[in-house]
């Protein structure tokens, strides 16, 4: 599933496997970075591995946390997998994973425009 949104609480249950791995295949954080066309960031991608270590160890730099809890909110219904509520709030599809953008807060962007660049 893909989730354009404000960032993502990845360290929540219901984002994490029954081995306690991430359902996140990448986040693709455009909070920071260098700009293209004016507006959108170049950004930083974690893939899985970027993110299990860092749930595992605490080691790394990961900035794409929800600030404001509406990115995590809409991945949740999209496929959260209830781990969190004993499977009583799963989203649509709690077995799937995910790709994640976060956008810039501070930086209006259209999603179209995520998707030409």
């Amino acid at each position: 599933m893909g989730v354009i949104d404000s960032g993502f609480d990845f360290s929540h249950g219901d984002f994490l496997n029954d081995e306690g791995k991430t359902r996140f295949l990448y986040i693709w954080d455009l909070s920071e970075g260098e700009t293209l066309s004016g507006v959108l960031y170049k950004g930083r991608e974690y893939d899985e591995n970027y993110i299990n270590k860092y749930l595992e160890t605490g080691e790394g730099e990961f900035k794409p946390y929800d600030v404001s809890g509406r990115g995590t909110a809409i991945a949740g219904a999209m496929g959260g997998n209830g781990r969190e509520s004993g499977g009583r709030y799963a989203g649509a599809a709690p077995e799937g994973s995910f790709i994640g953008v976060k956008l810039n807060p501070n930086k209006p962007v259209v999603t179209v425009d995520i998707m030409r660049e």
